[in-house]
């Protein structure tokens, strides 16, 4: 099964050009030590080692505290087997992104959360706004899931108004939408790609640019809607939209 790693050498030398980075030196040495009767498990294993110690030790944080920020269901994502390809797409789809990051001049943190995600953060400044940016790149499924965060934590009073003005925004999105979390009132904007066949430079380039301006371009309407600060129209409308419910309500509780 050792050529499970030679298969990740080739494929990391392929993507750098022929460079031999710290990671396909530590797999030539990994692959030596296991020989060729390794099990496939434990090949699979030593690969995932392999990449968590390249990461520096810094930007490798376990989050498990946060971690149904990324799955509903934490005890079938630990047990997740992630086949050799999968995990050629995940290595190589995160180091594109590290690298039109660190061009773009932004600093960023890297963090495993799991052997099938990585996630990578970082901040950037739109319009006078400072947008929180997350990349979720996971195998099983093959997925990029791109989010922008912004500088807003809604007032759980307003939650109902709100969601139902970010369902007006998200009607006339052609792709992506707005996301609202009731439990920490954080509002972001993000758009999943799938990567089965990989992800290429340019167009990660326009998914993240369209996320970013998406989420900028509604941040003032947003944020109005996030503390109650509504216009007379905005604010009749919504006790007219109370006033109906609470009569249905009234109307359909039996004694």
């Amino acid at each position: 099964m050792s050529n499970l790693l030679d298969k990740m050498i080739e494929a990391l030398l392929k993507d750098s050009g022929g460079v031999e980075s710290d990671v396909v030196q530590a797999l030539r040495i990994k692959c030596a030590e296991l020989g060729e009767d390794a099990a496939e498990e434990e090949v699979r294993t030593a690969a995932l080692a392999v990449l968590m110690d390249c990461l520096p030790q810094d930007e490798c944080e376990g989050d498990e505290e946060n971690a149904d920020d990324v799955t509903e269901n934490d005890e079938e994502t630990e047990e997740v087997t992630v086949p050799s390809r999968d995990m050629d797409i995940m290595i190589r789809t995160r180091r594109m992104v590290q690298e039109f990051i660190k061009d773009e001049g932004w600093s960023y943190s890297t963090r495993l959360l799991r052997k099938n995600i990585v996630i990578l953060e970082f901040m950037c400044v739109v319009s006078a706004n400072r947008l929180r940016v997350r990349i979720d790149i996971e195998a099983v499924p093959n997925v990029c899931r791109i989010a922008a965060y912004l500088p807003i934590s809604a007032d759980l009073t307003y939650a109902a108004p709100l969601s139902r003005f970010l369902a007006k925004e998200n009607y006339h999105k052609r792709f992506g939408c707005f996301k609202y979390d009731e439990r920490d009132g954080e509002i972001c904007y993000e758009y999943s790609v799938l990567t089965d066949f990989g992800l290429c430079r340019e167009d990660f380039s326009k998914y993240l640019s369209a996320v970013i301006g998406s989420a900028s371009s509604a941040y003032q309407k947003i944020r109005s809607e996030a503390v109650g600060k509504y216009t007379k129209t905005r604010s009749d409308e919504i006790k007219s939209a109370c006033k109906m419910l609470l009569e249905e309500l009234d109307g359909s509780c039996s004694e």
